[in-house]
């Protein structure tokens, strides 16, 4: 969406504008879907249905849309779709004078900006946490030892993400009615955390799970080069306790026939 509107949107916006400036609810059971650019148009037309005088607009940020009232003229509802590209953010409503905001109105936090932002803030702890963890199995492992520690991590992931799962169900029953945390955008907020460090959990869980796998593979491990030759890598003694041998012995394998 450019912004532009044709001139058939323009009217439509105009008698919304005239019907709402004049106390009627076009749709009283539901909501007029608007686009941010219709809505804009809306409310210039509103502007001018009273005289130059700019009305009172109470917004309502959700997750997927903003929903908007002139509660001094009607009480018809107007739902804002969200764009495609963005979130619509109180930024967006700028051009809104004498307004009341509710709802989350910044954008919310991505997984992805989450973890760069947990990574920004604790990198000298984690560094120190594997470099410490990288000495001491170097000098003390065996797979005996790589076996137990792993076991030990997915009970702890595991006990953690459950106490933490139901901490959450069990507090987003009591957040869910108050109207202050909806009202300041904090509920929307504390709700993402929550979905972000259980979404590090289990993805926690999962890399731990693979490792241990890692750690009690067997046998030999082959890489395919295109769809002639592999190349072959046998796994024996410390290779499955993430140390190589002595000496490892590579070998190119021609595919067998058929």
């Amino acid at each position: 969406m450019n912004g532009q509107l044709s001139t058939k949107a323009m009217e439509s916006t105009a008698k919304i504008a005239e019907q709402i400036a004049n106390g009627r609810e076009i749709l009283p059971d539901s909501a007029v879907r608007l686009t941010l650019p219709e809505f804009k148009n809306l409310y210039v037309e509103m502007v001018n249905q009273l005289g130059n005088r700019n009305p009172y607009v109470v917004l309502i940020f959700l997750n997927d849309q903003v929903m908007a009232m002139f509660p001094q003229y009607s009480g018809q509802r107007i739902q804002i779709m969200h764009l495609k590209e963005k979130q619509l953010q109180a930024a967006d409503f700028e051009f809104v004078i004498y307004k009341q905001l509710h709802g989350v109105r910044n954008k919310l936090q991505s997984f992805r900006a989450f973890l760069g932002t947990e990574i920004r803030l604790y990198w000298k702890w984690l560094m120190l946490s594997f470099t410490l963890s990288a000495l001491g199995l170097h000098f003390t492992g065996s797979e005996s030892t790589y076996s137990l520690l792993s076991g030990l991590l997915i009970q702890s992931a595991t006990v953690f993400v459950s106490i933490f799962l139901i901490f959450t169900v069990t507090q987003s029953a009591l957040i869910q009615q108050d109207v202050s945390l909806f009202r300041s955008g904090l509920l929307h907020k504390y709700r993402r955390d929550d979905r972000n460090v259980a979404i590090l959990g289990i993805l926690t869980i999962g890399g731990v799970i693979l490792n241990s796998m890692f750690i009690s593979y067997p046998g030999t491990l082959e890489i395919v080069l295109g769809n002639r030759k592999c190349l072959s890598i046998p796994v024996v003694g410390s290779v499955r306790a993430a140390r190589l041998p002595d000496a490892v012995e590579l070998s190119w394998l021609e595919p067998e026939a058929g």
